[in-house]
């Protein structure tokens, strides 16, 4: 956030510059333009090379500006160089000091400030921070006229959070691109880089389009990560922005409200202190969801080439039993897709699958009834689902890759026999079992794909759908006294190696 303000500050530095650099406008501008900016530079610790501004094609451009600390603000910024293309003075004059008895009405126009500003070689430092960027562009800038208050602060460099709500609300431009952004500083979390930062069509809090590019830094635990790639489209910040102040007073998350359409992560690394490989992310991908509330209304997220480094993997396997099977890497995919209805309480999971490579894929949709938030606990323990949610459909489908042969192998060689005596003292015990599967409905055919799946462990399909929902709390205890009961009850139908 301090950072994304100080940005905000320097861009309104150098309208505040040109405002009144041009304040004067008229055909005697270029004798009138550099002694306005001098003053202006004079009463805020301020500096240049030189100036140049061409009244036919509305351009200025400065070069070597530099402001030092002063009383309003401990931060030391140089910029290489300024341009300012198209400016409107008198629209800047409406925005940052408009006529005395505007009505709240007048205020809600939107005026054209500039075509494009571009700064270049900016650098801000103070005690803390350290951060330069090689280039700032902003097109096609609008604004509503601000109040006094809000006015006077953008041009003082003191904000705050209200204030840059305020500021943010009467904004719109077309692109603002960021370029080569470093930042050195003694405290984690940190952004490190940035390659590219673009932001496309700004309307008073919504924003199209943010993508960000080659993006590094530090961790709350002080573990390094990079990413190639992040993009965010149809991002809304403008409820967020209006209670921004109220919630920051509060010590609460700021962007409580904040909702996209679409976030995509791309090459994720993340390198700890004790880790020799990292773990990387090829792609996260996440759809239609607004941050902070309870239970999403529509949620969509995939996790991509999820590679774990090998001493995890290792410490995974040695405590599941999967470093006795052979399992020494774990790359998995994994994806979800479910939409809630609050009024109805009805959580819909169109899909949630786990693919790991050469171990197993497991997908399971379904619907729930009477879902809600106190069903949850913050660490999502599903034991805590039995109070009232109730199962009305369920749909699990898993294909094996290595993992089933695996633990025949696993099984054989620990008693010296063959793999498919195994399998047989399991189809046995299966058999055994016969007059149970006859009294279920589909009872035949389900103990005939479970044997089918032992002998040749391709897929299985298990599909749920009871007569009437039923509360997951009673039919976890009643599958443990009688699970025939369990089984008839669930109308459950058994497929495999289709």
């Amino acid at each position: 956030m301090k950072k994304s303000l100080t940005i905000i500050l320097v861009l309104f530095v150098a309208i505040a510059v040109v405002y009144w650099a041009n304040e004067y406008a008229s055909d005697t501008v270029e004798a009138n333009i550099e002694p306005s900016v001098r003053d202006f530079l004079e009463q805020h610790n301020g500096r240049y090379d030189s100036l140049d501004y061409d009244v036919l094609t509305n351009v200025l451009v400065i070069r070597n500006l530099s402001f030092e600390p002063n009383e309003a603000t401990s931060q030391r910024v140089e910029i290489a160089r300024v341009e300012l293309r198209g400016a409107d003075m008198a629209n800047m004059q409406r925005v940052f000091d408009p006529p005395a008895g505007v009505d709240l009405n007048n205020r809600q126009k939107f005026y054209d400030l500039w075509s494009e500003l571009v700064i270049e070689g900016l650098s801000v430092d103070n005690a803390e921070r350290s951060n330069r960027i090689g280039k700032i562009s902003l097109r096609d800038l609008q604004m509503k006229p601000l109040d006094g208050t809000s006015a006077d602060l953008v041009m003082d460099g003191l904000l705050r959070a209200e204030d840059v709500a305020a500021v943010l609300l009467s904004v719109r431009f077309d692109a603002l691109s960021i370029q080569d952004f470093r930042e050195t500083t003694n405290r984690v979390p940190q952004i490190e880089a940035v390659r590219l930062i673009e932001m496309r069509q700004f309307d008073a809090g919504a924003i199209w389009k943010i993508q960000i590019e080659g993006l590094s830094g530090t961790t709350d635990d002080g573990d390094d990560v990079t990413m190639r790639a992040l993009e965010v489209t149809a991002l809304d910040l403008t409820r967020d922005l209006r209670l921004a102040g109220e919630r920051m007073r509060r010590g609460e998350n700021v962007f409580h409200d904040t909702a996209f359409e679409t976030l995509r992560a791309e090459g994720i690394e993340l390198i700890e202190s004790d880790m020799i490989r990292p773990v990387r992310l090829e792609a996260l991908i996440i759809t239609e969801l607004t941050l902070g509330r309870d239970i999403p209304a529509s949620l969509s997220f995939e996790l991509k080439a999820f590679d774990l480094p090998l001493e995890t993997a290792e410490e995974i396997s040695s405590q599941s039993g999967l470093a006795e099977l052979g399992y020494t890497k774990i790359v998995l995919d994994l994806a979800y897709q479910a939409t809630y209805d609050e009024k109805a309480r009805r959580l819909a999971v169109q899909n949630l699958s786990v693919a790991i490579v050469d171990m197993a894929e497991i997908e399971f949709s379904g619907i729930l009834h009477d879902v809600g938030l106190d069903d949850f606990t913050t660490e999502f323990d599903l034991s805590m689902l039995g109070s009232g949610v109730k199962l009305a459909e369920a749909h699990l489908h898993y294909a094996d890759g290595s993992l089933i042969e695996r633990l025949y192998e696993r099984e054989a060689r620990s008693r010296g026999i063959a793999k498919e005596r195994i399998q047989a003292e399991i189809i046995n015990r299966l058999g055994d079992q016969k007059m149970f599967f006859q009294l279920a409905p589909n009872g035949t055919a389900t103990l005939a794909a479970l044997k089918a799946f032992v002998k040749d462990p391709q897929t299985i399909t298990i599909h749920v759908q009871p007569a009437v929902p039923i509360a997951l709390g009673p039919l976890a205890i009643g599958a443990l006294l009688s699970p025939q009961l369990a089984l008839m009850t669930l109308n459950v139908t058994v497929t495999a190696n289709d």
